[in-house]
């Protein structure tokens, strides 16, 4: 099992609900919603043992719901593995899925014992709020759209049934802090088909899908994805042609001793690596 602290989650609180930008807005639109609901909320808000005695029992199975998945925000493990952390893993990112239901629950728990004025009010930022929810949404997506189309040009140089590895450097980019490019690799091998070096059943033993044994496909470590200074060209890099990379300043060959491969395309920061023969 792996831990990830406190403060770190509570830092991520907003991308666990909201997607996970580089900017603040994601911050900004959770508190004003929080704000709205507090409004909304605070008559029925369990505060005194009267206030709790008052609820009907529905209402108490709600707050206790809402708390209790608070509350497993804060203590599960971040990721469960099978055999240790170096192996693939079962589950991943098992907190974040408490914020989302913690958030979806807290409407359900103002809906009584607002005054019609307040509501007004309420009702009014909330729709604010939901219109900027997805106006930022869209625009997030438009300037991720315009930074990954560089990939397209890559991609299609790929030959068809290629054996690919990506190494990706820079997951993130500009816009977004979720590693939205780690599956980069894969959307080029849905494209152009052949082998991938790193898939998701190499990631977790609880896929149903598992490479062939007779395969004669050197293993490769199942947390590549997330760590390209792993790749080893003698120990598996050698049995495939192409190499995929996102990268920064630095060239694919000055970061390993050994890389028998050749640069035959870049749009920056993309790189398409291929086998000198």
């Amino acid at each position: 099992m792996a831990f990830s602290p406190l403060l770190e989650r509570l830092d991520d609180f907003e991308e666990s609900v909201l997607g996970g930008y580089r900017d603040a807005s994601e911050a900004r639109l959770l508190i004003g919603f929080l704000i709205a609901w507090a409004v909304l909320a605070a008559p029925v808000f369990p505060v005194t043992r009267a206030r709790w005695r008052a609820l009907s029992h529905h209402e108490r199975v709600l707050w206790a719901f809402a708390g209790v998945n608070l509350l497993l925000f804060a203590v599960v493990p971040a990721s469960v593995f099978a055999g240790g952390p170096t192996s693939a893993s079962l589950v991943f990112e098992i907190h974040v899925r408490h914020a989302v239901i913690a958030m979806a629950v807290l409407p359900a728990l103002a809906s009584q014992g607002t005054s019609r004025r307040r509501a007004r009010w309420a009702t009014a930022a909330l729709a604010i709020l939901a219109l900027a929810t997805i106006a930022i949404a869209c625009v997030h997506l438009i300037r991720f759209d315009r930074e990954a189309r560089g990939f397209d040009q890559v991609v299609e140089r790929i030959p068809f049934g290629a054996r690919l590895i990506a190494l990706t450097w820079d997951a993130n980019g500009a816009v977004m802090r979720t590693m939205p490019y780690w599956h980069f690799g894969a959307y080029a091998q849905t494209r152009r088909g052949g082998l991938l070096a790193q898939s998701f059943p190499k990631m977790f033993r609880n896929i149903p899908v598992r490479m062939r044994a007779d395969a004669q496909v050197p293993d490769s470590p199942a947390s590549l994805e997330s760590k390209p200074y792993l790749y080893d060209y003698q120990a598996f890099g050698f049995a495939y042609d192409q190499v995929l990379v996102r990268t920064g300043k630095t060239k694919g060959r000055d970061r390993f001793p050994v890389f028998p491969y050749q640069l035959v395309f870049e749009a920056p920061p993309w790189q398409l690596w291929r086998a000198i023969e």
